[in-house]
């Protein structure tokens, strides 16, 4: 092997991650495609060249975490981590297939990853070219090309702080990021170093841009009850269905809805109060709002209590979400909308408006 230093400045290395709640050490991204690292060249043997074995090495700071048993390295960002997973190398031509985790410490260890030439390339006949007398010299193999996928993961003390972009980097130990390594017994080692740049991270923020109530007779957000009976209101039978509908959503692993009016019920204070007054005005009665049954509210209905911010409904259509997806493109939340007594207080004539304010959160 032929002593060579290669830096890269890959674009892409990191998938752009999404923020959402969560808490502990989490993984929120994994590249797509493993960043390929070639060199061009390195690999090469001689006459005299009796040494085969060739020693994986890298230069990243140990973080001291550890997730599903892999080590993870330290980021210059706090809070975030990467593990590294080798996903194949070619050794001049002929591939090292199977997939390890980047699980030993930095420097020349002798925890360090060790391959021998001689079983992964037995039967290259390039190699009856290293025999022959007349090469003193180095013979060319090729380079010894990485693929390296990066998974990207954070806990509690990562706080991008409305950032969409940060310049993400391993943390060092050594000189290099990679570094292969053989000793032949004819003179001394000779390495070929991998050294990359930075990468710049995308930072995504769950968001949608439009949103609608709809559902029968629904106009302008309003949702019509028409003249209904007292007997019917006290039985709690008069009910109406509507959705609220967000499109061009994007990152969205969830939704929180909470409920608040000016106006609430007089004894019951979980219904939307009469905001009419006067002569005209209903009395004794007011409206429930429940949000259907979704994987994050198992209940058939749950209740929205207004002006209580633990009164929760959570809302997903993406069970499955994990790391940074982008997620469905359209949020839709249905909801029932019930007339029913407030209390004991007599249930009076008149006309009735209640009015309710939804405020949707991206958990």
């Amino acid at each position: 092997m032929q002593d060579f230093t290669k830096s890269y400045a890959p674009k892409n290395m990191l998938n752009p991650i999404a923020i959402h709640n969560g808490s502990g050490l989490r993984e929120i991204s994994v590249s797509n495609d493993a960043t390929e690292l070639d060199p061009t060249t390195g690999l090469s043997c001689n006459k005299d060249g009796d040494n085969h074995v060739l020693t994986l090495y890298h230069g990243y700071k140990n973080s001291g975490k550890t997730y599903n048993g892999n080590m993870l390295w330290e980021t210059n960002t706090p809070g975030m981590y990467m593990g590294i997973e080798v996903t194949n190398i070619n050794f001049g031509g002929q591939y090292w297939g199977e997939k390890f985790w980047i699980n030993w410490s930095n420097g020349e260890t002798s925890g360090a990853k060790k391959f021998d030439l001689t079983n992964i390339m037995p039967k290259d006949g390039r190699f009856e070219l290293c025999q022959r007398p007349t090469n003193w010299t180095y013979f060319g193999l090729g380079g010894i090309v990485l693929w390296v996928k990066y998974h990207l993961y954070i806990d509690d003390s990562f706080n991008p702080a409305g950032a969409t972009s940060l310049s993400v980097s391993l943390r060092k130990e050594q000189s290099y990021d990679y570094q292969f390594a053989s000793s032949p017994a004819f003179s001394g080692s000779h390495n070929v170093y991998y050294n990359i740049a930075p990468n710049q991270l995308t930072i995504n923020y769950p968001t949608c841009q439009a949103n609608a109530v709809t559902g029968d007779g629904v106009t302008n957000s309003t949702v019509p009850f028409g003249e209904q009976n007292a007997k019917d209101i006290s039985a709690n039978t008069i009910n109406r269905k509507f959705s609220i509908k967000l499109s061009n959503c994007a990152y969205v692993k969830e939704l929180n809805v909470t409920l608040s009016s000016a106006t609430v019920g007089g004894q019951d204070n979980t219904l939307l109060g009469n905001t009419l007054t006067g002569s005209e005005a209903a009395g004794g009665i007011g409206v429930m709002i429940e949000g259907e049954k979704n994987p994050n509210s198992p209940a058939d209905w749950t209740l929205l209590k207004p002006n209580i911010s633990s009164s929760i409904y959570s809302f997903t259509n993406s069970p499955d979400y994990e790391n940074s997806e982008i997620g469905n493109a359209e949020q839709v939340m249905n909801f029932q909308a019930t007339l029913k007594q407030d209390g004991n207080k007599a249930i009076t004539p008149g006309k009735f408006k209640a009015t309710g304010k939804f405020t949707i959160t991206y958990p």
